[in-house]
């Protein structure tokens, strides 16, 4: 995983190095980040799959909660991150009336821009025994390692589908560049980096 901290390139894994992008995220352990997302009737395409368009409200929800869980009111106010890209890749398709498990972290950083993988983990059975919203509520947290093996038991542990989602930093108040974001910032998104 690689960091960019006042224009300089930093290296947080090295086996970063030797992992090709499209293996990166598909693993529900990779994650620190979840936020269940209940589908509607409504997001489903004539052939009974959430529509593709849908799924990148999904990814902005998700990336936008890691965002918020991440950084208080006052930096909220200053800093946001406009989605300049996003991605998917599909192996597995959602359905209404699913609740897949969504799973977002941070995989590149620099002080201009924000780069989140972003895994939808389908449920393993009807989720009769086990509620993903009660347990992390509908805004989504960080997990410990503990409550992940609790996920990995309800939620199949290979991504239904994986994105990918840059954001640009723009200063909240005017929607213009803001320069470079503080790195007290920098340092709050860093926690969510990927369990490579």
């Amino acid at each position: 995983m690689m960091w960019r901290s006042a224009g300089k390139l930093m290296s947080l894994s090295a086996r970063c190095k030797s992992t090709k992008h499209s293996d990166v995220g598909w693993n529900l352990l990779d994650y620190k980040f979840f936020i269940p997302i209940q589908t509607r009737w409504s997001d489903n395409d004539p052939y009974g799959h959430i529509n593709n368009g849908i799924y990148h409200e999904f990814i902005d929800l998700a990336t936008t909660n890691l965002f918020r869980t991440l950084l208080n009111e006052e930096d909220m106010k200053a800093y946001a991150a406009i989605r300049a890209e996003s991605t998917c890749s599909y192996q597995k398709p959602l359905h209404y009336p699913q609740v897949p498990l969504v799973g977002a972290g941070v995989t590149e950083l620099s002080n201009k821009s924000i780069s989140f993988s972003v895994g939808f983990f389908t449920p393993k059975s009807s989720l009769e025994d086990f509620n993903p919203v009660a347990d992390l509520s509908f805004n989504g947290r960080i997990v410990d390692e503990d409550e992940k093996e609790k996920l990995a038991q309800h939620f199949h542990p290979h991504a239904a589908t994986w994105a990918r989602a840059v954001g640009v930093f723009v200063a909240a108040d005017k929607l213009t560049k803001a320069g470079s974001v503080p790195d007290h910032l920098l340092e709050k998104m860093k926690s969510a980096a990927m369990s490579l």
